[in-house]
């Protein structure tokens, strides 16, 4: 079996493990709250319009592709179940186009958006460079791009206090159980705001970055970006 392939397939078992869709908007109110303000700040920096191409990469269920305002909106995943789920969450609308696809190779030709996201996705990625190398070559030269990034620290640190307590059971749906670690299971990388600065070193400059929920205490960071010109 291809690499590529056995990696769709792994890919699909984790989305079914842990569904996002589940996992942010069947959750307990303070997970809700984290994750809601995490796509706040997300759209609070876009500032998506009626004149905008916008691209979702790694869209999952569709939630934020399904809120965005822009002149043409995109969103794109590996899985079969997060598009599925997009398209039926994105219903009809003729302004919205759900795309199947590996994120380190888009069906998309250069220079082709104005706003791109891509939220906590990264460090489900095989190969961080080449995602981002993707990302550079479809946006356009004056593009606003956000990338959103788990801190694992903070987010062990807190799961280590509930598995310990047992009261996993009041932040998550019945039957859904939470990684001890989602290092040690779906991602494939580990990211803090240090190592994702050098990681885009080169290609992306920061215009800023926020933590969430808080800078006392971050849990995500989210960074909005610009393309590095030579």
């Amino acid at each position: 079996m291809a690499v590529k392939e056995s990696f769709r397939e792994w890919n699909e078992a984790m989305v079914k493990k842990y569904n996002p869709e589940d996992y942010i908007f069947r959750s307990n109110f303070l997970v809700r709250f984290v994750e809601l303000k995490r796509f706040r700040k997300i759209q609070d920096l876009l500032r998506l319009s009626n004149n905008d191409n916008f691209l979702d990469i790694g869209c999952g269920s569709g939630y934020f592709l399904n809120k965005a305002i822009c002149k043409r909106g995109v969103g794109v995943d590996i899985s079969d179940l997060m598009v599925k789920t997009a398209r039926r969450n994105c219903g009809n609308n003729n302004r919205k186009l759900i795309v199947q696809s590996d994120a380190e190779s888009l069906p998309f030709k250069n220079k082709s958006f104005d706003k791109i996201v891509s939220t906590e996705v990264i460090e489900h990625i095989q190969h961080p460079h080449a995602l981002l190398e993707e990302m550079e070559r479809v946006s356009k030269k004056d593009a606003a791009i956000v990338i959103t990034i788990p801190n694992e620290k903070h987010i062990n640190c807190i799961k280590n206090i509930i598995f310990s307590l047992r009261i996993y059971k009041l932040l998550f749906r019945k039957g859904y159980r939470p990684a001890k670690r989602m290092d040690d299971e779906w991602h494939l990388h580990i990211f803090n705001a240090k190592k994702f600065k050098e990681l885009i070193k080169g290609k992306f400059n920061i215009k800023k970055i926020i933590p969430i929920p808080t800078g006392f205490f971050p849990l995500r960071y989210i960074f909005s970006l610009t393309k590095v010109f030579s």
